[in-house]
């Protein structure tokens, strides 16, 4: 299809495009329980059915984001293991600044060939230089997370392609600068203080980031972790089933109630008098009580990564039945867990998950209040995911300086 034939269709042909139904009343996908209206009550236990998340977020109406949306749609659906790697590729593209580069010599990289290589035919197609392109290799890495994670979120909340103008930092893809990535044995304090630094992200966004996690699969090969069912029972859906597994508590009003981000946005906060001012302490006991996980050892010896150790435990699966081993690393227990001062120098917890104390991992309360916001609703993980997302993919770059209207609008490079 040419552009020609593309004017003038929007969010309808965006939804053929992804083999989506049309969104339903509030903007969540049709059927689903609960889903009538968009109430509060409709959105608990998973927020399946409506909401009114996607409500105000714009969709794509350029005729060539339209189109090579629509060639990482059918990547996609040939491979859909590529959705979870084009998600990934758009984050580490972005630790800096997003440039379309990365050093694929640094093993925290390991693997991002893949969705580079399967990307080359839609940069052909539209880079700047083409005769239909107007962007950059950067935006197109870009466009392909947002349209993967748009696609991974069964379209329940949008995800727009609200700026280019990304610049490339030169003509080889895998020969980026040097950059610091998050590292998978982050403390609790680590974690926070990475994207703070990184990216300029307070707790709440930094939690609302970690539940990308609930996309894709590790393997020791690339990253010496072994899990092949990934972190979550349906590892190709984006969704709250993150926070579902490392945060209990069975009922969702007490947090609906609560705004646990406005109580900690003084950044002198003391949580645990915060809890005992609002009576607080019931409610964090309850969230505590998440399923059992237990750290094990990865020996690496027959493969080229550093020797591992993952938290594991078996669940159901999200799609077949049957049982499966999912996995969470030291950084993701870090969100409910406070690790600070609990891990030795190869990763292995001096701590357990839950358990009688002094033996269970003290909590790391404030982030695991903003995580059990999540677990309970699955259209405000969606909604903020998608806000601190787009924030992740213009680093680098000054969104504020423009006058445009209708995205997508160019960035400004921050030098």
């Amino acid at each position: 299809m040419g552009l020609r034939k593309l004017r003038g269709k929007g969010v309808n042909h965006l939804n053929q495009l992804l083999g989506l139904e049309p969104p339903g009343p509030g903007g969540g996908p049709k059927g689903g329980k609960g889903g009538k209206g968009g109430g509060r009550r409709g959105r608990r236990g998973g927020g399946r059915g409506g909401g009114s998340g996607g409500d105000n977020i714009p969709v794509d109406t350029d005729p060539t984001i339209l189109l090579a949306r629509s060639d990482i749609i059918a990547l996609i659906r040939e491979d859909r293991a590529l959705a979870a790697k084009f998600v990934r590729l758009g984050f580490h593209d972005c630790v800096g600044k997003c440039d379309g580069c990365v050093d694929v010599t640094n093993p925290g990289n390991s693997g991002l060939k893949t969705p580079i290589v399967a990307l080359g035919s839609v940069v052909d197609r539209f880079n700047a230089s083409s005769v239909e392109g107007i962007l950059s290799r950067a935006d197109i890495w870009a466009l392909a997370a947002l349209t993967a994670a748009d696609v991974s979120s069964a379209n329940a909340v949008r995800f727009p392609m609200m700026f280019t103008g990304r610049i490339d930092c030169g003509p080889n893809s895998t020969e980026g600068p040097s950059r610091e990535l998050p590292r998978p044995d982050f403390t609790t304090h680590e974690v926070f203080e990475y994207f703070r630094e990184k990216f300029g992200f307070g707790m709440e966004q930094t939690v609302a980031l970690m539940g990308g996690h609930s996309l894709g699969t590790l393997s020791r090969e690339i990253s010496g972790f072994d899990g092949p069912q990934g972190w979550v029972r349906n590892n190709n859906r984006l969704s709250n089933d993150y926070y579902q597994q490392i945060v209990g508590g069975r009922g969702a009003d007490d947090i609906e109630d609560l705004d646990i981000e406005d109580l900690i946005k003084d950044e002198d906060y003391d949580i645990e008098d915060l809890i005992e001012e609002h009576n607080l302490e019931d409610l964090v006991e309850d969230l505590a009580h998440a399923p059992q996980w237990t750290q094990n050892f990865v020996n690496n010896s027959d493969v080229a990564a550093p020797d591992r150790f993952q938290w594991e435990r078996k669940s159901k699966r999200g799609k077949g039945g049957g049982r499966g081993t999912i996995i969470m690393l030291n950084s993701d227990i870090a969100i409910t867990r406070n690790l600070t001062g609990h891990l030795k120098t190869a990763g292995e917890a001096n701590c357990a998950f839950s358990g009688p104390e002094p033996n269970q991992c003290p909590l790391a309360k404030a982030s695991l209040l903003l995580a059990a916001q999540y677990k309970f609703n699955n259209t405000k993980f969606l909604v903020d995911f998608s806000d601190v997302y787009n924030k992740v993919l213009v680093q680098g770059y000054d969104t504020s300086i423009t006058t445009c209207v209708t995205p997508p609008c160019p960035l400004t490079e921050i030098r």
